[in-house]
């Protein structure tokens, strides 16, 4: 109650309380909502599968990883729809005042967020020049790195596979195999 996730509640709604052990020997705070999500219109934004993802993470040797921590609470719920999140404990009836992490629509909604927020990210058009006005690549290692560098902005691209393609049949040589690169317009 001390960061504004939860207020007491009048609520006609009730819920219960599952405390879920987590991997590190946490204890993660859950309510079921089984009466709730049954009358509740499913939304159906589309969540990333694991090859969608995998897909994305290409050939890249650099990967970040942001902890969004208490990511669903940081998502306020309109104002008529808190009652509807009310649990009970030993302390009385609560209702949550952002996202709780146990309803149906809480992972579509928390994705499309994200999305939102991520949609929004732009290529600097500093680096995007600097892939212009690129040299003539030489060498294989500069192949690859140009293709690192270049699969960040994928996104950005369209048809990017099918322009890569070429690229990708001489980067992905073994060390065996390795040979000059010669890049042609």
């Amino acid at each position: 109650m001390t960061n504004n996730q939860i207020r007491p509640s009048n609520s006609p709604w009730s819920s219960s309380v599952i405390l879920h052990k987590k991997k590190d020997c946490g204890i993660r705070f859950l309510v079921d909502y089984p009466k709730l999500h049954s009358v509740t219109k499913k939304d159906s934004f589309p969540q990333p599968t694991t090859e969608e993802l995998l897909q994305r993470l290409g050939d890249n040797r650099y990967f970040t990883k942001l902890d969004l921590k208490s990511g669903y609470f940081q998502i306020p719920i309109l104002e008529q729809d808190k009652e509807k999140t009310a649990f009970v404990t030993q302390d009385g009836l609560w209702e949550f005042n952002a996202l709780p992490q146990a309803v149906m629509n809480g992972p579509p909604t928390f994705q499309r967020v994200m999305h939102n927020l991520i949609d929004r990210i732009l290529p600097s058009p500093e680096k995007t020049r600097a892939i212009v006005e690129l040299s003539p690549l030489h060498t294989l290692n500069e192949a690859n790195e140009f293709m690192g560098k270049l699969n960040w902005y994928r996104k950005f691209i369209p048809h990017f596979a099918e322009i890569a393609a070429p690229i990708h049949k001489v980067t992905n040589k073994t060390k065996k195999t390795k040979h000059e690169f010669h890049w042609h317009d």
